[in-house]
């Protein structure tokens, strides 16, 4: 049975791993992974912002961890994912969507101006084109990524 919640700081082990999981899967992979710094950004958005989860029998199987700052140039609210994953054999099950459903009811609850969802792994672009229009959300401008730089 899937069910979503806010994470607790016992919850940092497994939202580490399933960092790890998308790490191995996206185009982050060329990078090293970190898993202090990683338990200690779990840590803090914990603290700070959001951190939802998708339980399976107390498995975590999906996630997102959300920001919140204001706008450089005013006090509105901004909110931004820098994490949304859910694991290959629970994806298709609509745990994305409801990851993401909460994540706008939470926004909205806290009065955030400017609520965005991205993704820059290149894992399941088709999946989250599709629940983008779901929620009605419109494709906000453009992002690149300068590659082989180094």
């Amino acid at each position: 049975m899937n069910k979503i919640r806010i994470a607790k700081n016992e919850d940092i082990d497994q939202v580490t791993n399933l960092i790890y999981k998308l790490h191995g899967e996206s185009r982050y992979s060329e990078f090293p992974f970190d898993i202090n710094k990683t338990r200690n950004f779990v840590r803090h958005v914990i603290d700070a912002g959001l951190v939802a989860i998708n339980l399976n029998n107390n498995e975590i199987t999906g996630a997102i961890i959300v920001i919140i700052t204001d706008m450089y140039f005013s006090r509105a609210k901004t909110s931004s994912d820098l994490f949304f994953y859910v694991e290959p054999d629970s994806r298709n099950k609509g745990i994305g969507t409801n990851l993401i459903k909460y994540y706008i009811a939470w926004a909205k609850i806290r009065k955030i101006d400017d609520i965005s969802l991205s993704s820059s792994t290149g894992i399941a672009e088709s999946a989250m084109k599709k629940v983008a229009k779901k929620y009605n959300m419109q494709k906000v401008g453009v992002n690149y990524k300068v590659i082989n730089h180094v």
